[in-house]
C-alpha cells in the first residue's frame, strides 16, 4: 500500500560507493570447482543445530559447473554464467572507507539519527554495525537504527522510521545508509538473475528541504510459499512474475501513473524485459543506466541509476521519478520523488 507522509521528507547529498576493485564471478571466492571440497567440509559445522538445510555450498555430487555460451546442456536449478561479468566486491567490511569519505565531505555531521539498512554478514552475533558506523562517523549523540532481513526493500521501512522521527523533531536531520555485501555462505549467483554486487549508498534525510522530495513510498509483497532453499529455476521465474504483476498494478493506479521517469533495480533479464513492456504501455519513460547493467546492486541499485540519470541530464528539475526496488523473496518497493533544485556539489565514489 502507498503510505501517506505525515510531513514532508527530502533526500540530498546522495553518494554511491562501489568497491575499489572489480573481479569476475570466478575470482570472487564463490563455490567454484577449485574450492568446493573445502567448503563442503565446512558445511556441516556451519549449519549444525540449525533449522537451515545445508544446501549451500552444494555437495560434490550436485556441483553445477559454469557452462560456456555454446554448451549443449545446463542444469536449470542454478543459473549458468555465459560470459565474464565484472562485479564490484568489497573484500573487507566497507565501513572504514565509507566513514572516511563521509567525514571528509562534512555534509553528514551532527545527524540526530542514523538509519543503517543492510544485508551483510557481521563478524560476530554481538557486533552491531549501526553503532559501529555511528561511532566511526564521530556521531556521539546520534541515535543509530539498523534494518536487516528485508532484502532490497529495507530502505522503505527506513524512510518510514525516519519520517516519524523527523516529524517529532523537525529541526534535525538524519543519515540513511544502505550497505550490502555478499559473502559466504551466501552466493552471488541467483538462478537466472543477474549476479549480486556489493554496493553502498548514503544520503542526508530532512523534513526541511533537499534536492529530492519524497512524494510517496510503498511496499507490495510478492513471494512464493515454497521454501527458497528448495527453489528451482522455474520457481525463480514464478517469483519474477509476481514482481512484474505487482509493478504493473501499481503503475496503473493513482499518482504513479503520472510519473515522468521510471528507475528499476536490475534483477534479471526477464524482469527488465517485462519492465520495458510496462513502461511502453503506460507511457512512462524508463531510464536504464549505462554501467553495471548486468549486476544487481541490491538496495543501492536504483540510487546508482538515479545518480547517473541526474548526471546525464535525463532527470531535470521539476521532474518526478519512480524508484522501483525488487526482491524475489520480499516483493517490490516504490519511492516516488521529485527533483527540486541543483545541489552545490555532487559525488559518486568508485
Amino acid at each position: 500500500m502507498v503510505l501517506e507522509l505525515s510531513s514532508r521528507l527530502f533526500l540530498s547529498d546522495l553518494c554511491i560507493k562501489t568497491a575499489d576493485t572489480f573481479k569476475t564471478f570466478e575470482q570472487c571466492g564463490e563455490a567454484m570447482e577449485y574450492e568446493l571440497d573445502k567448503m563442503a567440509e565446512e558445511r556441516g559445522n556451519l549449519f549444525h543445530d540449525s533449522d537451515v538445510p545445508p544446501l549451500w555450498p552444494p555437495s560434490a555430487e550436485s556441483r553445477v559447473p559454469v557452462h560456456p555460451a555454446n554448451a549443449g546442456t545446463t542444469n536449470h536449478s542454478i543459473a549458468t554464467i555465459v560470459a565474464p561479468v565484472l562485479i564490484p566486491a568489497f573484500h573487507e567490511q566497507p565501513y572504514d572507507s565509507i566513514c572516511a569519505e563521509a567525514i571528509q565531505s562534512g555534509r553528514y555531521n551532527n545527524a540526530s539519527y542514523l538509519c543503517y539498512c543492510h544485508e551483510t554478514v557481521v563478524p560476530a552475533i554481538i557486533y552491531m554495525p549501526s553503532f559501529q558506523l555511528a561511532q566511526a562517523l564521530g556521531h556521539a549523540r546520534t541515535l543509530p537504527l539498523a534494518i536487516g532481513q528485508h532484502g532490497s526493500l529495507a530502505c522503505i521501512l527506513g524512510l518510514r522510521w525516519l519520517e516519524r522521527l523527523l516529524h517529532k523533531d523537525n529541526t534535525s536531520h538524519a543519515v540513511l545508509a544502505i550497505i550490502d555485501q555478499t559473502v559466504y555462505p551466501f552466493s552471488r549467483r541467483h538462478w537466472d538473475g543477474y549476479l549480486k554486487a556489493d554496493m553502498a549508498m548514503w544520503c542526508r534525510v530532512s523534513s526541511q528541504g533537499g534536492e529530492f522530495e519524497v512524494l510517496s513510498y510503498a511496499s507490495r509483497p510478492a513471494y512464493l510459499a515454497t521454501d527458497m532453499f528448495h527453489w528451482s529455476s522455474d520457481d525463480y521465474d514464478q517469483a519474477i512474475d509476481g514482481l512484474v504483476q505487482q509493478l504493473e498494478s501499481s503503475v496503473k493506479q493513482g499518482e504513479h501513473a503520472q510519473t515522468d521517469l521510471m528507475i528499476v533495480q536490475h534483477v534479471s533479464a526477464k524482469w527488465i524485459s517485462q519492465v520495458e513492456r510496462i513502461a511502453a504501455q503506460t507511457g512512462i519513460s524508463l531510464y536504464q543506466r549505462s554501467e553495471w547493467t548486468e549486476v544487481n546492486g541490491l538496495g543501492s541499485d536504483p540510487f546508482l541509476t538515479l545518480q547517473e540519470a541526474v548526471h546525464t541530464g535525463a532527470m531535470v528539475y521539476g521532474q518526478t521519478a519512480l524508484l522501483v526496488f525488487a526482491s524475489v523473496d520480499y516483493g517490490i518497493g516504490l519511492i516516488r520523488i521529485r527533483r527540486n533544485f541543483e545541489p552545490a556539489c555532487s559525488q559518486v565514489d568508485k
